[in-house]
């Protein structure tokens, strides 16, 4: 058969428009090899087409061809894959492209079409710092209020993404504040001594306005990128639950959920030494300690720093992830529920996309992946 029918064919297969003998005929021909780039470029060309389509910007387009291409195994030089596995694929991206706000499972036979009736935004910086006196103040895009004075340490929002203190005053009194991340809110904060700190979302950090103590200690929940100072008088300390973390000046990242199984703290340069129960590991760059919710020993193991911090450069990013974690990633980020139409899969994926776009456009992305997932409100349900 060639291509011109087979393209004809496959036109009528994603209508659902085949007889009865164009389907025996269309099946034939699919059985056989060599066919593989008619599918792959029609994918293509209906993703370049949809621009015209509210809510499939160029950059899901992209994003959802490489999912397809790394789901089934196609690399730049050709290891052939069977027509059949791309036909679902075709069917999919027609069903995205053409319904905008609907979509359903990948697949030949239509299921059930789900319409996304709110588009759910990506996080933004924002957060809630609670002075000395226990005043909550605001801070991010649109809230440019004055902040009193915290124990002689001036205070200021700058920009819409970050609170300074200034350098420690002689006079300063060691009060103590609190900044605070809603769920789908970031926000980065430089300390009285230089160190500068991202926060992640639903995260908490308290810390001391003015460094006054021979120690620089600050507590952490939820997560955080530290790029610390060096002051070798005055060693800089994290306290997590069942962890902490001693510096002297270094970049590292802490991630202490309460919905994660283990508490880590991954270092990108210098050296940190983490405590757990008197028992102590020195990390060197480019590794990770890890403690389990229902262990007692500290696991130190080589990974990708880039992954780690992915959140921070502004990234969603994650390698032989199973769905629990990815979803409670997107939970935090968007600020949404979800939940599961059965247990979860101890299936793994990866995903490497940007953190800016919206929810709905990230659920287009993980169905290319084969997580579909049903958008109600702000509640992601991951489907069977």
């Amino acid at each position: 058969m060639n291509s011109a029918t087979l393209k004809d064919l496959l036109d009528k297969y994603k209508r659902h428009a085949l007889s009865p003998q164009e389907e025996a005929a269309f099946m034939e021909a699919v059985s056989a090899a060599g066919q593989e780039d008619v599918v792959l470029a029609d994918i293509i060309q209906e993703l370049q087409q949809s621009t015209l389509h509210e809510g499939m910007t160029t950059g899901v387009q992209l994003q959802v061809l490489q999912q397809i291409q790394a789901r089934i195994g196609r690399k730049p030089v050709a290891r052939r894959v069977g027509l059949r596995r791309l036909l679902p694929y075709a069917a999919a991206v027609l069903v995205l492209v053409a319904a905008g706000g609907y979509w359903l499972h990948m697949g030949k036979k239509k299921e059930a079409t789900t319409p996304v009736a709110t588009v759910v935004l990506p996080g933004s910086n924002k957060a809630i710092l609670t002075t000395s006196t226990g005043e909550q103040i605001l801070l991010g895009a649109g809230h440019h209020a004055d902040i009193p004075l915290q124990g002689g340490v001036s205070v200021q929002q700058v920009g819409d993404e970050q609170l300074a203190y200034q350098e420690t005053p002689v006079s300063a009194r060691l009060v103590t504040n609190t900044l605070a991340t809603p769920l789908g809110g970031q926000f980065q904060v430089v300390l009285a001594d230089g160190t500068k700190v991202w926060l992640n979302a639903g995260s908490t950090l308290t810390y001391p306005a003015a460094f006054t103590a021979t120690e620089r200690r600050v507590t952490l929940e939820g997560e955080a990128y530290f790029e610390v100072a060096a002051h070798a008088a005055q060693p800089f300390k994290v306290v997590v639950k069942g962890m902490e973390v001693q510096v002297l000046g270094t970049h590292f990242n802490i991630m202490a959920y309460e919905d994660e199984p283990s508490t880590s703290a991954t270092l990108l340069e210098g050296a940190v030494k983490v405590i757990h129960d008197g028992a102590s590991e020195i990390l060197k760059p480019g590794t990770q300690a890890s403690l389990l919710k229902t262990g007692h020993q500290i696991r130190v193991a080589a990974v990708d720093t880039a992954m780690a911090v992915a959140w921070k450069n502004g990234n969603l990013q994650l390698q032989d992830a199973d769905i629990g974690t990815i979803m409670r990633q997107v939970a935090r980020w968007y600020n949404v529920q979800v939940q599961y139409e059965q247990a979860i899969s101890d299936r793994h994926f990866s995903l490497d996309i940007s953190r800016d776009i919206s929810l709905n456009d990230l659920l287009v992305v993980l169905a290319a992946t084969g997580v579909h997932c049903r958008l109600e409100d702000k509640v992601v349900t991951v489907l069977k």
